[in-house]
């Protein structure tokens, strides 16, 4: 869902990508830039994740990443700094 912050109205948003996140809860997510926001982490229902999207606001395209080096151990709740 997208909030229009000039008409306080909500719209459904339909995710595009061949990666785009299955459901979860207790993800957290930053805005990056105008443009885009960083989603990491949550929990499906069965365990816990550590994975991470980038998700354009503006076209609805999702991309997952694949960070190198040293990944923190997966969560839900947490928050993004």
């Amino acid at each position: 869902w997208k909030l229009d912050t000039n008409l306080w109205e909500w719209t459904l948003v339909h995710v595009r990508g061949a990666s785009k996140p299955d459901a979860r809860e207790k993800a957290d997510c930053i805005g990056l830039d105008a443009k885009r926001m960083l989603i990491f982490g949550g929990y499906d229902g069965i365990r816990w994740l550590n994975d991470v999207f980038i998700l354009n606001v503006e076209t609805a395209e999702c991309k997952q990443l694949k960070p190198t080096g040293s990944l923190p151990p997966p969560r839900s709740g947490h928050k993004l700094a």
